[in-house]
């Protein structure tokens, strides 16, 4: 699967186009908001060829109401999701992912 699979399935899931892949410091950023960035590219090997490729991503979901319920929904949409961790920073809430996709 492509990153723009991935970045697709992200829009879907947070129901509007605000979803970012590794953007600029000039990108006016809306909120709520997915960034996500490429993070490590795994592959498993047999008979000396690599037969499964995993893209791994790292995902911040930024929103400013704490009790949403996307957090959430993202384990569920993506099984190979790992949540990290939270921060708070400017008025806004952070949670970061590390995806396996597909």
């Amino acid at each position: 699967m492509s990153r723009l699979n991935f970045h697709e399935e992200l829009c879907d899931l947070l129901g509007k186009r605000q979803v970012y892949f590794q953007p600029p410091k000039s990108t006016k950023i809306k909120y709520d908001c997915f960034i996500y960035k490429l993070a490590d590219i795994r592959s498993s090997n047999a008979d000396n060829k690599a037969y499964k490729i995993d893209t791994i991503y790292e995902v911040t979901y930024i929103t400013t109401d704490p009790d949403n319920t996307i957090k959430e929904e993202i384990l569920r949409r993506f099984p190979k999701a790992r949540f990290s961790t939270y921060y708070p920073a400017d008025g806004l809430h952070h949670y970061k992912y590390r995806i396996t996709y597909p």
